[in-house]
């Protein structure tokens, strides 16, 4: 998928976790974010917005203005070093978000939607994994006053999205750490 990139946003403050990059937190050897890297093309190109964490791969690493601004503050940021049509935006606690990548993929070529977004099982749209057209998403928050602590819900008032409804199977890409136990139960299914 040369026409995408990966923006993975790792710059929040894990105050669930007790503070600190909790993307950098270990399952078996692999941080959570080389095991979402790990999901994605080897080839596509990948930003990470936030601490500069060391990965198993190449990438561009930078930080929102200010620290801590908030996703969209990040998105911004990381738009800056996308040079592609579409970029992939995934929160850094989804390990397993980029084996959603193909099917969003070819969800938003039959569509030609701005932004293609999954619904969890509860049917809520996921702001913090979804592609979409860079265009629109960059005219989308240069539409807002500021970037800074802005909603990505007010970033998705301005897109044309499509819904995709997973499958159970395609649920557990889905999958956040945001909780010491969440962790947990990922080593262990890891296991």
């Amino acid at each position: 998928m040369s026409d995408v990139t990966a923006v993975i946003l790792t710059g929040g403050r894990s105050s669930r976790m007790g503070g600190g990059d909790k993307t950098q937190s270990l399952v078996g050897s692999t941080t959570l974010l080389d095991l979402l890297v790990g999901t994605l093309p080897s080839t596509m190109s990948i930003v990470v917005v936030g601490a500069q964490a060391p990965t198993d791969r190449d990438v561009v690493l930078c930080r929102e203005e200010p620290q801590f601004g908030g996703p969209v503050a990040a998105l911004s940021a990381g738009l800056k070093h996308v040079a592609t049509p579409l970029t992939f935006v995934v929160a850094g606690d989804r390990p397993r978000a980029g084996n959603l990548l193909e099917r969003l993929h070819s969800t938003r070529a039959e569509t030609d939607s701005e932004a293609v977004v999954p619904l969890d099982a509860d049917d809520r749209v996921q702001h913090m994994c979804f592609l979409v057209r860079t265009s629109a998403l960059t005219t989308a928050i240069e539409s807002l006053d500021t970037p800074v602590n802005a909603a990505v819900r007010s970033v998705f008032d301005e897109l044309d999205i499509t819904t995709v409804q997973l499958s159970s199977d395609e649920q557990v890409s889905l999958v956040d750490v945001n909780t010491p136990e969440d962790l947990a139960a990922l080593r262990s299914q890891q296991g």
